[in-house]
């Protein structure tokens, strides 16, 4: 199992890239990229309901939840960028201060980068509009 490896801005960028360049020569796999607000946990906080019993026998006896410690909320809000390509995964915490500049140099490594999408057909989808229309106009 791989660890998740947190870096500064920069060198996530420049290892973003690297993940795509080496997607392109394996041929296959790809990269996947999460972005969401972080709040600063890194655990779940466990479930307060009790867990039903499988099977028909004696249920255990009940045990108090315990209660998890809230961390201490960041002092500003920050996004979190993660990235994956097969087992490896690294991530970064962007500072709401520094997205506008973060944002603008990301997008230029999406554009870099996401050059093998397939353009639609259009050909195909106006003969399939036309047979509709035809089929709608002679019932």
């Amino acid at each position: 199992v791989a660890k998740m490896v947190i870096l500064a801005n920069g060198t996530f960028l420049t290892e973003l890239t690297r993940m795509f360049n080496r997607s392109k020569q394996m041929g296959k796999g790809s990269v996947a990229i999460v972005c969401k607000r972080y709040s600063g946990k890194t655990k779940p906080t466990p479930s307060s309901k009790p867990k039903k019993p499988k099977g028909k026998g004696k249920a255990p006896p009940q045990r108090a939840a315990p209660v998890a410690a809230e961390p201490a909320a960041p002092a500003e809000t920050v996004c979190l960028f993660r990235a994956t390509l097969g087992s490896k995964k690294i991530s970064t915490h962007v500072a709401i201060k520094d997205i506008p500049r973060f944002e603008v140099d990301f997008g230029m490594v999406l554009k870099g980068n996401v050059d093998g999408l397939k353009k639609k057909d259009k050909k195909k989808e106006k003969a399939k509009d036309k047979k509709a229309d035809d089929k709608s106009a002679n019932p």
